[in-house]
C-alpha cells in the first residue's frame, strides 16, 4: 500500500500542543517515572507553564530524526518470578523509560 500525498502531509506536520497534552493525560497515573524522575502528573499539573517548551522539544526530535540522549535512557530491572534465584529463567525484566520518551512515542504513535 502506498502513502497518499494527504497521508504524507498528515504524518509529517508538526505535533501540536494539544496532541502532546492528550498524550500526557493518556498515561497511567502513579507509575514509575524512569531516570528523569519526572512523573506524568507533573507534566499535567505544569502544562500551562511548559507546554511550548515540551512541544518544541518533541518537534525538534522529529525534525532532526533523533532523540536527545537524556530522553533515550531506560532503567532495566530484574524481578524474581520463580522459586529460586539460581536460574535466569526465573526472572522477568522490566524497562522503565523516561516520561519524555513516552510522550514522544505516544505523540508519534497517534499520527
Amino acid at each position: 500500500m502506498k502513502v497518499t500525498p494527504l497521508q504524507n502531509e498528515e504524518l509529517t506536520t508538526s505535533i501540536s500542543m494539544m496532541e502532546v497534552h492528550k498524550a500526557a493525560k493518556h498515561h497511567l497515573k502513579n507509575k514509575a517515572s524512569g531516570e528523569d524522575t519526572i512523573s506524568t502528573e507533573f507534566f499535567i499539573k505544569m502544562w500551562d507553564t511548559m507546554d511550548q517548551d515540551v512541544t518544541s522539544l518533541i518537534n525538534t526530535s522529529f525534525n532532526e530524526g533523533h532523540l536527545y540522549r537524556a530522553f533515550n535512557n531506560g532503567l532495566i530491572s530484574f524481578f524474581l518470578k520463580g522459586d529460586t534465584a539460581l536460574n535466569i529463567k526465573n526472572y522477568c525484566t522490566i524497562t522503565v523509560l523516561t516520561t519524555m520518551y513516552k510522550l514522544v512515542a505516544d505523540t508519534n504513535g497517534s499520527k
